[in-house]
């Protein structure tokens, strides 16, 4: 028979051998250990999210400056400078050539005013404006300066004058009406006196003045 210490041995031997079974047949490890030695990794950390794309900002548009604004821009430009030309359409070559050369013309037609309104000095502006470009070298002058330094004869024999028009306002320089020998000369050179600038509010007014203007400054054409 076996002796007590030889049955604690044979135990522990019997007890060995079972855990040596049950550590080879549980390979796996259980979730709870898995998660213990490899801790899961934030999701943050993996996957970044996607930048917010920039909003392509457009630069505004320049506006435009609408043609009817051009009345505005030019009566400034009147005020500021008013000895400029201006002209609404784009002259062609025949009228552009000849205002570059208008610099070194005499004078063909003279408009002669004193102190007047402003409303008949832009009549007079739009009067010489218009016959310079259709039909002579036209000049609009203050007669004051000239009346004092008593300098008409010597304007005059300056000037190939074809045409002298007098305001109602000019007719108050006696130097210069000293010049007037008959009804329609002045220093023997055609002239027009005008009338009112009430008068010239009528078309029909406006029409006779025209056509005298064309009967002394192109009498071949205006016969036709």
């Amino acid at each position: 028979m076996l002796n007590t210490l030889q049955k604690e041995l044979l135990d522990l031997i019997s007890q060995a051998t079972g855990l040596l079974k049950e550590s080879s047949c549980s390979s796996r490890i259980s979730p709870e250990a898995y998660e213990f030695f490899h801790p899961p990794i934030p999701l943050s950390e993996t996957i970044k999210p996607l930048a917010k794309p920039q909003e392509v900002k457009q630069k505004p548009i320049l506006k435009q400056t609408s043609l009817d604004s051009w009345p505005s821009i030019r009566s400034k430009l009147q005020k500021i400078a008013p000895n400029i030309k201006l002209h609404d359409t784009i002259l062609d070559d025949l009228k552009a050539q000849k205002a570059a050369n208008s610099w070194n013309e005499q004078i063909e037609v003279v408009i002669i005013t004193g102190s007047v309104s402003n409303e008949e000095l832009l009549f007079l502006k739009d009067l010489a404006r218009a016959i310079h470009d259709r039909l002579s070298v036209t000049k609009l002058i203050s007669g004051t300066k000239l009346e004092k330094e008593k300098g008409w004869e010597s304007f005059f024999k300056k000037n190939s004058l074809k045409l002298i028009i007098l305001t109602q306002a000019a007719q108050q320089y006696t130097t210069l009406m000293c010049y007037k020998q008959q009804k329609n000369q002045l220093a023997a050179i055609p002239l027009i006196i005008l009338e009112a600038l009430e008068t010239y509010i009528q078309p029909d007014q406006k029409t006779a003045l025209w056509k005298s203007l064309c009967q002394i400054l192109t009498p071949a054409a205006s016969s036709l």
